[in-house]
């Protein structure tokens, strides 16, 4: 297990030693940004202090920061359609439920939407595993727990979710 954070450390010392009922810790993020493949590297080093302030491993930091680059270039490739007056807003939701460590991750375009299964075949068929690209997905699939696309009204929603070490 990676490191804890302190504040998640007080609140498991805290609840094992009076045996209180304490809710989920929770913390929240929110980023928006401009509908540009340039403002990856900006993302990226948010996901890597995220990731620094929740205390979790090296490993762990540097697959999130490899999931976030391929969905937001998805958002603002396919969702966005290139650059847009719309951003790509991601949350996070990391928390802490007793032994039990999350991060869900939502990261909104304003695509139409699109369901990932046809997706995530062919980019797992070997004539994909040639191509210089379009494996964003794949990689989304592989280091999350779950993987899923909510279509909204006006947008689309990628969901993710992680059990981080």
């Amino acid at each position: 297990m990676g490191a804890i954070c302190l504040r998640h450390l007080a609140r498991l010392t805290l609840s094992m030693f009076f045996q209180v009922s304490t809710p989920a810790v929770m913390s929240y993020y929110r980023l928006a940004l401009p509908s540009q493949v340039e403002q990856v590297a900006r993302l990226r080093r948010w996901v890597a202090a995220l990731a620094n302030i929740e205390g979790y491993g090296k490993r762990c930091a540097l697959e999130l920061e490899l999931v976030m680059h391929e969905a937001f270039v998805n958002a603002v490739v396919h969702g966005n359609l290139g650059p847009s007056r719309h951003p790509v807003v991601t949350l996070f939701n990391a928390g802490w439920n007793g032994t039990a460590r999350f991060l869900d991750i939502r990261m909104r375009d304003f695509g139409a939407g699109f369901d990932p299964a046809p997706h995530l075949a062919v980019a797992g068929s070997e004539a994909a595993r040639s191509r210089a690209g379009g494996r964003g997905l794949l990689l989304m699939s592989h280091y999350a727990d779950s993987l899923s696309v909510e279509q909204l009204p006006d947008g689309c929603v990628v969901l993710m979710r992680y059990i981080p070490d």
